[in-house]
C-alpha cells in the first residue's frame, strides 16, 4: 500500500486478475522465446522478426475485436493471444529452419 490509498482496492483486484490470466500462459511464452531465438540464431532473422509482427496482429485483433464487448477481461488476455498467434507461426517455422540447417550441414560434410 506504499503507492495506493486504502480506497484503491479496485486497482489491486484488477492487477490480481491480470496476473492470474497471465500466469497460465508463461509456458507458451517460453516456447515462443526459445523458437524465436533458435530461428534467429540459425540465420533466419527475417522469419523471427515476422513472429513479432504476428504478435502485433494478435494484439490488434483482441484490442479492436474484443475489448468493446468483453472489456477488461479482453485486455487481460491480449498478451496471451499475441503469444499464441506468434507461436503458431514460429513453432513450425523453427522446425523447418532446424531441418533445413541439418540438411545444409549434411551436404557440406558429404
Amino acid at each position: 500500500m506504499i503507492f495506493l490509498s486504502k480506497n484503491a482496492t479496485a486497482v489491486l483486484d484488477a492487477s490480481a486478475k491480470y496476473l492470474r490470466c497471465l500466469g497460465f500462459f508463461f509456458g507458451i511464452l517460453g516456447i515462443l522465446n526459445v523458437c524465436r531465438m533458435v530461428t534467429q540464431g540459425l540465420g533466419y532473422s527475417g522469419r523471427a522478426i515476422f513472429s513479432g509482427v504476428m504478435e502485433m496482429i494478435g494484439r490488434v485483433i483482441v484490442s479492436v475485436g474484443f475489448v468493446g464487448t468483453m472489456g477488461y477481461t479482453a485486455i487481460c488476455f491480449a498478451d496471451q493471444a499475441a503469444w499464441i498467434a506468434a507461436s503458431c507461426y514460429i513453432g513450425p517455422t523453427c522446425i523447418w529452419c532446424i531441418r533445413r540447417s541439418i540438411k545444409l550441414l549434411e551436404g557440406k560434410q558429404a
